[in-house]
């Protein structure tokens, strides 16, 4: 990272998904002598995922649907939103512009920063 001086170099790209399931803890506390025992109603509810991809700016593009993170959905998302996003300008007449949010080293949101996902 020391060899990137500019932090406006980077775009950081993530996933997170949500759902109505309650917190699944694998240990516990109890008094010395008796089992730890813990009771819970599963609720599997439905999973929304989030995709965004944060700048120094702040969020410049973002996807929220309903289900999991599929290969398809993730490269989907990279290539409409982050390599060439389409943008409306109100000019004399309306027109549909192409514009990349990455863009070569070391102009600013040159390097992309992804965790390594094993579920995409």
């Amino acid at each position: 990272m020391a060899q990137y001086p500019d932090p406006q170099v980077f775009i950081a790209l993530n996933k997170s998904t949500v759902d109505n399931r309650p917190a699944q803890r694998s240990h516990g506390r109890s008094l010395a002598g008796t089992p730890c025992v813990q009771c819970v109603i599963f609720i599997q509810g439905t999973r929304y995922s989030v995709l965004l991809v944060l700048t120094t700016e702040g969020i410049v593009a973002l996807d929220i649907f309903e289900g999991s993170v599929t290969k398809d959905l993730f490269l989907g998302f990279l290539r409409d939103q982050v390599i060439c996003r389409y943008f409306i300008s109100f000019d004399s007449f309306l027109t549909i512009h192409k514009a990349p949010i990455l863009n070569p080293y070391p102009a600013p949101c040159s390097v992309d920063i992804l965790d390594n996902d094993k579920d995409i």
